[in-house]
């Protein structure tokens, strides 16, 4: 297993900078496939954050179904139904919202995708069939449960990390993001390395209340993700560890004041802090 981008990422920054002169390899049919079920279900996202039903047309097909469990009876309507149901404007609450693919699995022209949708009070998973038709990704159906959250499992995440935070060493630097934390307990982040005016690596990041514990998901660029569960969590910051994994196993946020912080991470062998400060900028 690879390291964690968000440790590849700071540990970078006591590293020389290594220039990159190896092309890039082509992309594979494997790949190529997982992108165009990507961009299928991305239609279906954006039919979401917009209201537009004509963006779930584009993928859903026209036999396709929807199925959930109200109760404990099998529900079920057909996609056209909930295509004419689309609200044809975004939702009052779009900036809170978090949409997610969380998981895609590609086969010949067979798929499945899961995806979260991330809504104050709410968290709605979606898992879908695909079928690639006619040269086309299609979902065939969807299948869906909600969950709510209560205030208490909200409170669980850190909301003091909200805002951008930054470490500089020489002309490097690393840039973190946090969102506000969604009512159904969550928040997203992001982290990138900039050495001058040249990007570096980059990564997604998610801290998410799963069964009253506090999870911490690095998804680097080009790598699998990698999940840490919160062993402390207080006032003054959290501690998530994952045995498991390589490098890092512990990684650490701890509070500094109203205005900075210190990421603690710890692996076999090695271990180091990265001193962030809060700075401004949009979210």
């Amino acid at each position: 297993m690879k390291t964690s981008g968000t440790l590849a990422l700071l540990g970078a920054l006591a590293a020389p900078a290594v220039a990159q002169t190896a092309p890039a390899p082509a992309p594979t049919a494997a790949k190529a496939a997982e992108a165009a079920v990507r961009t299928a279900v991305e239609h279906y996202l954006t039919g979401h954050a917009t209201g537009d039903g004509k963006h779930y047309a584009m993928v859903f097909h026209p036999e396709s179904r929807l199925y959930w469990i109200s109760g404990d009876t099998l529900a079920t309507r057909t996609s056209a139904d909930y295509i004419a149901g689309s609200s044809g404007q975004a939702a009052p609450d779009e900036a809170q919202r978090v949409r997610r693919i969380v998981m895609m699995d590609v086969t010949g022209d067979a798929a499945v995708a899961k995806v979260e949708l991330d809504y104050p009070g709410t968290l709605i998973t979606d898992y879908f069939t695909l079928l690639k038709v006619g040269g086309e990704w299609k979902i065939m159906n969807k299948i869906f449960t909600r969950e709510t959250l209560s205030a208490e499992v909200v409170a669980v995440l850190p909301q003091w990390l909200t805002g951008c935070w930054e470490m500089r060493a020489g002309n490097r630097k690393t840039i973190e993001k946090w969102s506000p934390p969604t009512a159904a307990g969550a928040m997203t982040g992001s982290s990138r390395s900039v050495t001058g005016s040249i990007l570096g690596e980059s990564e997604q990041l998610w801290l998410k209340v799963e069964r009253g514990r506090l999870i911490y998901t690095a998804r680097p660029s080009g790598q699998a993700e990698a999940s840490f569960t919160a062993t402390a969590i207080s006032d003054s910051g959290f501690t998530v560890t994952n045995p498991e994994h390589d490098f890092p196993q512990k990684i650490a946020y701890t509070r500094r004041g109203a205005d900075s912080l210190i990421a603690h991470v710890e692996g076999p062998g090695r271990a180091f802090d990265v001193p962030m400060k809060r700075f401004s900028c949009s979210l």
